[in-house]
């Protein structure tokens, strides 16, 4: 396959990238060669460790012909021609990773590899990339400044996955010429079974299937996914969804409900809600969480990120209790300047609650 690499502004052949063993970043690099080397032996099954999407993390098999589906079934759906220009540079251990080397193997594209981190701009040296996937992280510094927006507009389309996309971000994606697309999927279903469009028009509020893809939704509401990529099988998640024509809304995860005196509460739904009425933009961040409570058993906990915001909130009181159904405005409130997050970039809600209860 005519597939070519480029790394430091050099192109290179597959059998060249294998042969590099000295350069800077060596880490990462020997992880998008240790994966090339297998696929081009022509390796039936690859290991991978899960996020824990559908339990307890894990070590789990995944095989060549799942991985082949799911990277079709991206490239059919963004009608991703062959022979295109592409940027790699998110981590090549997440299975997110690996499957952009593998869309580039079917497509025969040319990948530029960069090494996964937030200011990665300098290095990139193709003038024009049909495709590009990043994790929230990534996106949202290149959208906050102006030379991110204008190399932003250099890509046709990218996927933002590893964490979901929240009003800020898609909001300040609205900028850009590149057409943003959230993704919906796990290690357990060979990345994304789902793609949202959040910018530009065609733009849209659910997740539209992808591939051969079937859903299911369970007694807890709770998607179940079926299709070549899971090699025929359901896979039970732990996210609660709304079944639409063709798709389904992502509500939240199940372990992520605060029961509170009899009332569930999704932590991920109120907070969106709420980020949508305080209008939060910029370095502000609102986080919910749930705290044990002797008369009700949980309550909703709310942590914000400046004195501002919290003022803010206090002076919306009133209308955000009018705008939120029953019961869903939190009880208590913090600030707190640092919201952690995942390695992967996700919210790290317990973390940042157990160092506000800390100080």
């Amino acid at each position: 396959m005519a597939i070519s690499f480029v790394l430091e502004g050099k192109f290179h052949t597959t059998s060249e990238l294998l042969s590099i063993n000295d350069y800077e970043h060596n880490e990462w690099l020997s992880e998008v060669q240790e994966f090339i080397k297998n696929w081009t032996a022509g390796n039936t099954y690859f290991e991978q460790k899960t996020s824990g999407s559908t339990g307890t993390p894990q070590t789990i098999s995944i095989s060549r012909k799942q991985m082949e589906a799911s990277a079709k079934a991206t490239i059919a759906a963004l009608a991703i021609p062959n022979k295109s220009n592409v940027l790699h540079c998110i981590n090549p251990a997440y299975i997110g990773g690996k499957m952009m080397l593998v869309r580039a193997f079917l497509g025969e594209w040319t990948v530029e590899l960069i090494p996964p981190s937030t200011s990665f701009l300098a290095e990139c040296t193709l003038k024009h990339y049909h495709f590009a996937a990043f994790v929230p992280m990534q996106i949202s510094a290149l959208a906050t400044s102006k030379m991110g927006l204008s190399f932003l507009n250099r890509i046709d389309q990218a996927i933002i996955g590893g964490a979901a996309v929240d009003n800020n971000l898609a909001y300040l994606l609205q900028q850009t010429a590149c057409t943003c697309y959230s993704t919906y999927g796990m290690t357990e279903t060979v990345s994304h079974i789902g793609l949202k469009q959040i910018n530009r028009e065609g733009a849209s509020d659910f997740f539209k299937l992808i591939g051969d893809n079937e859903i299911r939704k369970d007694e807890r509401d709770c998607l179940k996914v079926k299709g070549s990529v899971t090699d025929g099988r359901w896979i039970q998640t732990n996210d609660v969804i709304e079944l639409v024509k063709g798709g389904f809304i992502w509500l939240g995860r199940t372990d992520f409900v605060v029961n509170s005196g009899g009332v569930k509460i999704q932590i991920e739904a109120t907070e969106a809600k709420l980020n949508a009425l305080l209008n939060i933009k910029g370095e502000d961040q609102l986080l919910l969480w749930k705290a044990p409570d002797s008369t009700l058993g949980e309550i909703l906990v709310a942590i914000v990120s400046s004195n501002e915001l919290m003022s803010q909130v206090m002076d919306m009181e009133k209308v955000l209790k009018e705008q939120l159904p029953k019961y869903h405005f939190p009880r208590k409130w913090y600030i707190n300047k640092t919201i952690y997050k995942t390695a992967s970039g996700k919210l790290d809600r317990k973390r940042t609650y157990e160092s506000v209860n800390a100080e």
